[in-house]
């Protein structure tokens, strides 16, 4: 015996009428399609279990969107406290290891300004000063050909010139 039903309940009109819109929605604020697909049908099975009355929901589309942000929601939420239950030793690894990496790097950004400053101070005069202008002064090439009465393509190629010879002091060391 087949049973053909003309009328659905309207949760099932509603999933099959807005269940990608939401899905959608979810993608946008940055869940994964699969988990976005898990949220909805979560959402229309609570839904169903909790037998609401459609008949009293008139725009259904904004219903559906609001109750999906709040289930985005509480998911976000209860995956943050997940991640937050940690330790205090492995707290502890964390930012000793977060500190060093830190010192590690501030001593390797100094290290690398005094190398560049050495290098620098090796670089002709004509070539350290559109260097100083253009990347401490932040001045545009057309500025510093103006200030120091150049063309603009001899500019260019001192900026061309100085970076290639810094390139290979750095390189010979």
């Amino acid at each position: 015996m087949q049973v053909t039903e003309l009328s659905q309940h309207p949760l099932e009109d509603w999933y099959s009428q807005f269940r990608e819109d939401l899905i959608g929605f979810a993608a946008r604020l940055g869940f994964q399609h699969a988990l976005a697909e898990d949220i909805v049908h979560q959402l229309f099975l609570e839904l169903w279990e909790k037998q609401i009355d459609t008949h009293l929901i008139s725009n259904p589309r904004s219903f559906l969107l609001t109750a999906c942000k709040h289930k985005l929601i509480d998911y976000a939420r209860r995956k943050t406290n997940t991640l937050f239950v940690i330790t205090d030793e492995i707290a502890g690894i964390y930012s000793e290891t977060n500190i060093l990496y830190q010192i590690e790097k501030k001593e390797t950004q100094e290290e690398l300004r005094q190398k560049l400053g050495k290098l620098y101070a090796q670089l002709p005069p004509r070539l350290k000063e559109i260097l100083y202008q253009k990347y401490y002064q932040e001045m545009s090439s057309e500025e510093i050909a103006r200030n120091a009465g150049l063309s603009v393509r001899t500019v260019y190629n001192s900026l061309f010139e100085a970076l290639k010879k810094l390139r290979q002091i750095l390189s010979e060391k």
